[in-house]
Order: structure tokens, then C-alpha cells, then sequence
């Protein structure tokens, strides 16, 4: 038992981690060429992030980090993070390009470079996750010959559906996770405590009955300081433009944050906030890539390439809704050929090479990056 190194560099197919796992491994040489297989088992105490930062004009941070699932209150694990400003690879450092409060989850750009609106940030990371355990298998055997070569891979994590010890989930969240499909937004469950005592350094709210514009009746919180008696406090879970009927009191002063209630556009009804009096619920996911791989060469001087990928993704393996577009494919054709134009002994060639690639929009990989020439997140086909 010991850390086992999962390296894959294909093209649909790239990543890299060393989690503690046993793995087998053979070599076999025969007449014509040599197989070589290896499985492995591993437990993972960390989850992949990747982050589309959209920068204020100006504002060289903090920039929060959140989890896959959007969690907020995360850690990154040190030194695992890279980013991308409009494509190229920065370096941490008070002197270089950027900084990291691994605890607070938040980066922090140096003014080696300016950071506007219009500036394209991405940041991958692991994080910690005790939320679920997490198990890593993979596969893959490879043959090679003079000729022809073909490989065979497999790579998938899976969280267990059960809750580990540390993840505090509220009795009815297997009920909500089922019916939420792969929604996180449906993914919430109620953050209200109370009645409660009152108390001067806590920001307590009253529940009142209100009826909107849209004829929808609805219990909601009002801030109300000095509460003669008992009152209701509320975690506050910030679930992006539109999708929350709360926001941030800027004006209120006290000793947390306040939020009040704002009413749904009276035209589309739709919410005009961003933050709720929930909770979102980390569901446990499962996500698995199969490549096949082969390389052919009818003489030395061409060579062709081909490579088709599957992958699965369930965000939600509590829930059987939304499944239909867990699936996705891939492929990607290459052909390269050498023409000899002299044929005295100045040995003059020509290097020729086309390219063909088909990506399905629910094809998802494990580590989809954001630099030039990874495989694209939608759907794309491409030729050249």
C-alpha cells in the first residue's frame, strides 16, 4: 500500500495523481511485440476544481475559488493550483504573477499583471473533500509491435453513496439529492434556526407571510434589530445572479453580514437576488473515461493515428434523473507522411500532416484545462 502514480498524457485522456492504492503490473515479450498491463486501486482524499474567473475592471483581487459542485468553504491543497491568464501559465510568487490564501481559498494577482474585465482567468486545483470517501481505479494495457500499436485505458473515480462522518447532512438530504437529478440549484435544504433567543451580537430576523406580485405566497426573513423577543437565525448561501429572492444589506451595519428580501420581477417572476437562506448538498459523483489508442505505420515514412474516448459522467448517483446525458464520444485522426523532393544527397523532405476531431457536446473530461489545444468541453468537430 503506498502512493501509486496514475499518469495518462492522451489526448482525451491527461492526468496526473499519486494517491495512496495498490497496483499490478506486467510485461510480456512475445514473437511479434510486448503487452504490458496494470490496474490499480487507490483512495482519494482530494477533488478536482476548475474555475472561469470573471475579473472586475481594476480589481486585483481576492478572487474566491469554489468547488466542482460550488461549495464555498474549501481548501486548497498547496501548491496544486494552475492558472491561466488569457492562455498563459503564471507563477506564484510575491515577485511573479500571483498569490494563494490556500485556507481562505482566495487568489490574489501581483501588479506584474493588470487585471481588467475583459481578462480570461482560469484556475485548476485539488481541494479537500471529506464529504464522501472517493475510490480511483484504472486500467490499461498496451501493445507494441514493429508496425501497430494499441492500447487500452481506463480511469474513473467514484464517491461512495453513502455520507462519511464528516459531512453533516440534514435527515431529509437523501430525499432532496434523489429528487434534484443534476440540478444543483434543486440541490438546497432550509438554513433557518429558531425561535431563538435573543442575542445583541447575532443578526436575527423575523418570519413574515408576504404575497408577491406574481400571486405567490411566501414566508420570508426580515432583519430586526433589538428583537424584544425570541427571533430566527439563517446561513445564507450565495447561488449566483437571478437564482436567490435575497441580497447583500450594504448599508446595514452589524456584526454579520444582513440580507433582505427583494421581490420577483413582477413581468417574468423570476428572482431578482442571489442569495438564499439554504444550504446546497454535495451530491456524490462518479465520472470514468475509456480510450482506445492505435498507431500505425505502413512504412517509415507515414504514420497514422487514431483515438476514440468515452466518458460518464453522474453528477448525482443518488438520483436517476437527468441520466440521459451522462454519456459522451470523442475522436481524434491524425496522419503524418514524409515526401523525400531530393533525391541526391541533400536529402530534402516535406512534412505533411492532417487532422480530423469530433467532440460530443456531453463528452466530459476528468481534467478538462484551459490552455491552447486541449480537447474542447462542447460539442466540436475540427479539421485541418
Amino acid at each position: 500500500y503506498r502512493n501509486i502514480p496514475y499518469i495518462f498524457r492522451y489526448y482525451f485522456l491527461n492526468y496526473f495523481k499519486k494517491p495512496e492504492g495498490i497496483s499490478f503490473a506486467n510485461k510480456s515479450i512475445l514473437n511479434n511485440g510486448s503487452l504490458t498491463s496494470r490496474s490499480s486501486l487507490a483512495l482519494s482524499r482530494s477533488k478536482f476544481g476548475r474555475n472561469i474567473i470573471r475579473p472586475s475592471e481594476g480589481n486585483q483581487g481576492p478572487y474566491r475559488l469554489s468547488g466542482s459542485s460550488g461549495e464555498q468553504l474549501i481548501i486548497v491543497m498547496a501548491g496544486t493550483e494552475k492558472v491561466w491568464l488569457d492562455g498563459k501559465l503564471l507563477t506564484r510568487g510575491t515577485e511573479a504573477d500571483y498569490l494563494v490564501d490556500y485556507n481562505l481559498s482566495e487568489i490574489r494577482f501581483t501588479a506584474k499583471n493588470f487585471i481588467t474585465k475583459d481578462r480570461r482567468i482560469i484556475v485548476e486545483f485539488e481541494y479537500t473533500d471529506q464529504s464522501y470517501s472517493r475510490l480511483l481505479y484504472g486500467l490499461d494495457a498496451d501493445w507494441e509491435s514493429e508496425k501497430f500499436d494499441i492500447g487500452f485505458y481506463l480511469l474513473g473515480q467514484q464517491d461512495s453513496k453513502q455520507a462519511s462522518q464528516f459531512n453533516n447532512l440534514p435527515e431529509n438530504a437523501g430525499e432532496i439529492l434523489k429528487n434534484a437529478g443534476d440540478n444543483p440549484l434543486l440541490a438546497i435544504s432550509p438554513a433557518i434556526s429558531g425561535p431563538i433567543e435573543p442575542n445583541p451580537l447575532q443578526v436575527q430576523y423575523i418570519l413574515k407571510d408576504t404575497l408577491d406580485a406574481c400571486g405567490i405566497r411566501d414566508t420570508i426573513l426580515i432583519y430586526h434589530p433589538g428583537l424584544p423577543n425570541a427571533g430566527y437565525s439563517a446561513r445564507f448561501t450565495d447561488l449566483g445572479p437571478g437564482n436567490g429572492n435575497y441580497i447583500l444589506d450594504t448599508k446595514e451595519l452589524a456584526n454579520e453580514p444582513v440580507f433582505y428580501w427583494v421581490a420577483p420581477d413582477p413581468l417574468t417572476c423570476r428572482p431578482q437576488g442571489r442569495f438564499e437562506p439554504a444550504e446546497v448538498l454535495t451530491a456524490p459523483e462518479k465520472h470514468a473515461i475509456m480510450t482506445l489508442k492505435t498507431h500505425f505505420r505502413p512504412s517509415p515514412q507515414t504514420k497514422v493515428s487514431a483515438e476514440i474516448a468515452m466518458s460518464n459522467k453522474d453528477p448525482n448517483r443518488l438520483s436517476a434523473l437527468d441520466d440521459s446525458d451522462d454519456q459522451g464520444l470523442a475522436t481524434r485522426l491524425d496522419l503524418q507522411h514524409v515526401f523525400s523532393i531530393s533525391p541526391d544527397s541533400t536529402g530534402l523532405t516535406l512534412s505533411t500532416s492532417a487532422h480530423f476531431e469530433s467532440i460530443q457536446a456531453d463528452f466530459r473530461a476528468l481534467r478538462p484545462c484551459g490552455t491552447p489545444g486541449c480537447p474542447a468541453a462542447a460539442s466540436s468537430t475540427r479539421s485541418f
